[in-house]
C-alpha cells in the first residue's frame, strides 16, 4: 500500500458532527461535505459534494482525488492510538491524526 502525506503547508481534515450525521472537511485544496452513517465498524457516506477551486500542483490534486474516492467508497473505520482509519472494501485507506 502506498503511504502519502499531504505536502507542504496543506492539511487535509475531516470532522464528524453528532447532530444530523453530517461530515465536512478540507482536502488541502477544496472543502467537502456529506452525510455519514455508522453501524458497528461499518462507515458509509452519501450525498458527498465538494468545491472545485483547483489545486496548486498536480501532486496535491492527485492526493485530493484519492482522498475523495476513498471517502465516497468508505466501508469501515477504526480508531487506534488516536488515529482514524477509513478503509474501502478493496483495502484503500485514509489515516487521520488529531489536529493539534
Amino acid at each position: 500500500m502506498d503511504t502519502k502525506a499531504v505536502p507542504g503547508e496543506s492539511m487535509a481534515t475531516i470532522e464528524f458532527s453528532h447532530s444530523g450525521q453530517r461530515m465536512s472537511g478540507w482536502t488541502g485544496c477544496n472543502g467537502f461535505g456529506g452525510v455519514y452513517q455508522v453501524e458497528g465498524l461499518r462507515l458509509s457516506t452519501a450525498d458527498m459534494s465538494w468545491t472545485e477551486a483547483g489545486c496548486p500542483d498536480q501532486t496535491l490534486y492527485n492526493l485530493e482525488s484519492q482522498m475523495l474516492d476513498i471517502l465516497v467508497e468508505s466501508y469501515r473505520y477504526a480508531v487506534n492510538g488516536g488515529l482514524l482509519t477509513v478503509t474501502t472494501e478493496d483495502g484503500r485507506q485514509l489515516v487521520f491524526s488529531p489536529h493539534r
